[in-house]
C-alpha cells in the first residue's frame, strides 16, 4: 500500500510539473518595419556682388547705405553703391532661413583704430532674417542692404570689413 501511495503520488507530482511547464510557455512575436530615408541637396552659396558703399566725404558725420542714399552730412561723391550678394542652390522648394550678420565693423587699412560700423539687413526684409521658400528649380539670389555710419572727420583712406550669409532648411 506504501508503494501504491507513492506511485500516486509521482504521478501526480509529475502531471502538475507537466501542466505548469504548459502553463510557464511563452509565446515570442516579432514584427519587421520598414525605413526610409531622403538625403536632400546641401545649400550651397557663391558670393556674387561685394557691398560696395561707393566714394564719399565724412563732413560732419552721417550715414550712407549700399545703395547710395546718404543722411546728415555725408556726401556721396562718385562711383556705384552695391549690395552684397549671393547666389543659392538648394533642395527645389524647400524652406530656407536666411540671416545676414549685423553690425559689422569696417577697419582702416592703415589705422587699425578706425573703424566705422555698418547695420544689415536682408534686401527683400525690414531685418537681418528673411524665410523664403526656394524655387522649383532650386536656384535663388539674396542681397543685403547695409548703413554705414560715418563719424564727423572720419579719416580718409579705405576701409574694409566682411558680412555673413547664414542659410539653414527649416
Amino acid at each position: 500500500m506504501k508503494m501504491k501511495k507513492l506511485l500516486t503520488s509521482l504521478a501526480l507530482v509529475s502531471g502538475i510539473g507537466a501542466m505548469s511547464g504548459t502553463a510557464l510557455a511563452i509565446d515570442t512575436y516579432q514584427l519587421t518595419g520598414t525605413s526610409d530615408a531622403h538625403v536632400i541637396a546641401d545649400i550651397v552659396m557663391t558670393l556674387g556682388d561685394p557691398m560696395s558703399f561707393s566714394l564719399f566725404t565724412a563732413g560732419t558725420g552721417g550715414t550712407i547705405d549700399s545703395e547710395c542714399n546718404v543722411t546728415g552730412d555725408v556726401d556721396q561723391v562718385t562711383g556705384t553703391c552695391t549690395n552684397g550678394s549671393a547666389s543659392v542652390t538648394s533642395e527645389p522648394s524647400k524652406a530656407i532661413d536666411f540671416t545676414v550678420s549685423t553690425p559689422n565693423i569696417l577697419t582702416h587699412t592703415v589705422d587699425a583704430t578706425q573703424t566705422m560700423s555698418a547695420t544689415s539687413r536682408m534686401c527683400s526684409s525690414s531685418n537681418e532674417n528673411l524665410s523664403i521658400n526656394s524655387s522649383t528649380t532650386g536656384s535663388d539670389n539674396i542681397c543685403t542692404v547695409s548703413t554705414l555710419t560715418v563719424a564727423a572727420a572720419q579719416l580718409a583712406g579705405n576701409y574694409t570689413g566682411t558680412f555673413t550669409f547664414t542659410a539653414r532648411y527649416q
